[in-house]
């Protein structure tokens, strides 16, 4: 089978990472994979080496930070781009002959019209909430953009009961498919160096909804206390809010319990070595950091909201809080730093189930069943 996939990013993060897991599981099955990205990055080297063919076609995206509406002349021009970028699309992936088109993001529109174009399948599979998550603003507006990702889709994938429970509002079940990614976990062969003491980690973007101000909050309540509690920040950054968190470090006097490293090539090191992993977020609509800590054999304290609460039991594979609960958040972290024997016993079930339910092989076949019901519509 000839399947392309169309993807608005060059970078590995969370969807391109899972854009490439497919990649390689579909390959191996003896399917012809292409996939169109808008420029060169980290991800094309990675797909040409699972053996996808790999185009470079620049597309706009129909969405945008902040809550500014965009006035009708602008929605015009960008509409008239997005068929510009689709037709261009288009004339590139003819000679390849795809058998059905897949978008990899909700950022994107232009997948769908080239499928149109193709006179082929289009699928889109959704790996975000879209507003809830990254604060995006479509062009369009949601409900009509909504209602375009049901008429120009065969079959829609989402990747957590969450996302299936939003998008039902404006697709119909029938069309809505959940599957579970493989999330590849490679032990790293040495463990990042972390400061002495209880070591709390959170590998995610310092962005308000990830909720690392709930972290430094509970640090401050726990060193208040006498325990050495260190938290260790890896990921990229939102500017204002980033400066809020060294403000709030400041304020507290937590420059040497709180450390900020920036985005890294290698999280799973800082995982690995962590005592915890924290998982702060409120709107996470998968939460591939929480699968990972759990294939790494590692305890998880969730915030019990969205795509978090479907990962993890509450104690027997993780601890749960309340988001925005600061003490509780405290009082759990306390709870393992004084078990270290339940840490180890929650790791251990974590790993299995993770194990088990996050496979390339149940990936990749969720993925064929849902390419074949869309190829027989």
């Amino acid at each position: 089978m000839r399947i392309i996939f169309l993807s608005h990013g060059n970078n590995l993060n969370g969807a391109e990472r899972c854009l490439a897991e497919a990649v390689r599981g579909l390959t191996q099955e003896g399917h012809d994979v292409g996939v169109v990205v808008p420029s060169e990055g980290d991800l094309a080297p990675v797909l040409r080496g699972f053996g996808a063919t790999v185009v470079i076609v620049p597309n706009r995206w129909w969405v945008h930070h902040g809550r500014t509406q965009l006035t009708w002349r602008q929605k015009a021009k960008n509409t008239a781009h997005y068929f510009v970028d689709a037709n261009r699309i288009r004339r590139v992936i003819r000679g390849m002959n795809p058998q059905i088109l897949i978008t990899n993001t909700i950022a994107i529109p232009t997948g769908a019209l080239a499928a149109k174009f193709c006179r082929i399948p289009h699928i889109w599979y959704l790996h975000e909430f879209g507003e809830k998550d990254h604060n995006f603003v479509f062009d369009l507006e949601s409900r009509f953009s909504f209602w375009f990702i049901h008429h120009t889709s065969a079959k829609v994938i989402v990747n957590s009961k969450s996302v299936f429970s939003y998008f039902q509002r404006y697709i119909p079940s029938t069309k809505l498919s959940l599957v579970s990614y493989s999330v590849d976990v490679t032990l790293p062969q040495t463990p990042a160096s972390l400061p002495s003491g209880f070591n709390v980690v959170m590998a995610a973007t310092i962005a308000p909804g990830k909720g690392q101000h709930e972290a430094i909050e509970a640090v401050h309540i726990l060193r208040s206390k006498g325990l050495n509690i260190q938290l260790t920040l890896v990921g990229g950054h939102n500017p204002a809010y980033s400066t809020h968190i060294r403000e709030l470090i400041k304020k507290y006097d937590l420059c040497d319990a709180v450390h900020i490293l920036g985005h890294s090539d290698r999280p799973l090191s800082y995982l690995s070595a962590a005592d915890v992993v924290l998982v702060c977020s409120s709107n996470e609509a998968f939460g591939r950091v929480t699968v990972e800590a759990m294939k790494l054999s590692k305890p998880v304290i969730g915030a019990y909201a969205a795509g978090t609460q479907e990962l993890i039991q509450d104690g027997l594979t993780g601890l749960f809080y309340e988001s925005g609960n600061v003490e509780q958040l405290a009082e759990k972290i306390e709870y393992l730093d004084n078990h270290p024997e339940l840490r180890i016993k929650l790791g251990k079930k974590a790993r299995d189930w993770a194990a088990n339910t996050f496979s390339e092989k149940n990936y990749t076949s969720g993925l064929l069943e849902v390419i074949s019901q869309a190829m027989e519509l």
